[in-house]
């Protein structure tokens, strides 16, 4: 399955390629930004079935994500663009340690001007891993676990030159993302599927070339 979501990335991938405006360098940016990412009503049920066990950890979670984007605007029309974007966050939830890192691929647009606003999106992969202490319920191991997952990115923001090359960066962000972890408990597989529906208000400094 985790092969499956790779391949639709990759298929998402080839296509925005195939389909943009034009491929021809015109403006070359890169970007670093850091800020905040807010999940609201985090939540995690987890389930051993042949033990009766069941619980729900649930939670307003805030955390710190930092990242950088690489992308081109067209040499055709330079109000598009495409973009690689990575980033770090860790939506900690109870006694669940979750880690994120998102690698999306952004479509954007922009209005030109010394303030630019822009909008991006585009399909995202999650790669995740959880580490979750179990000794509240007496168990003493900790369930864990790695996944990749497809997701969605979503931007709104502007960027302000301050000088021929160099920007400020502000924008509001929004992932969405369905976990499909399956560690392993006395023996039997259990799943926990979250769902994050993250919001994010970062900032930081474009460099064009």
């Amino acid at each position: 399955m985790k092969h499956g979501k790779l391949e639709i990335f990759t298929f998402l991938l080839l296509g925005m390629l195939l389909h943009a405006p034009d491929l021809a360098v015109a403006e070359l940016f890169a970007d670093l930004y850091l800020g905040a990412a807010y999940n609201r009503n985090l939540e995690i049920d987890f389930e051993v079935p042949s033990t009766g066990l069941s619980a729900t950890e649930e939670d307003d979670v805030t955390s710190f994500v930092f990242g950088g984007r690489f992308g081109n605007w067209f040499k055709k029309n330079p109000a598009w663009g495409l973009a690689l974007d990575a980033s770090y966050f860790e939506p900690d939830v109870g006694d669940a340690n979750i880690r994120l890192i998102p690698l999306s691929l952004l479509l954007m647009f922009r209005m030109r001007g010394p303030v630019m606003p822009h909008v991006a999106i585009g399909p995202a992969l999650f790669f995740s891993d959880i580490d979750y202490n179990l000794s509240e319920f007496g168990i003493s191991k900790t369930y864990s676990d790695r996944t990749l997952d497809l997701g969605l990115d979503a931007r709104l923001g502007f960027s302000w030159k301050f000088s021929r090359s160099s920007a400020m960066l502000v924008e509001y962000r929004f992932t969405y993302v369905e976990l499909g972890f399956e560690g392993e408990v006395q023996g039997e597989k259990v799943p926990l599927e979250p769902s994050l529906q993250t919001q994010y208000l970062i900032v930081g400094v474009s460099y064009h070339f």
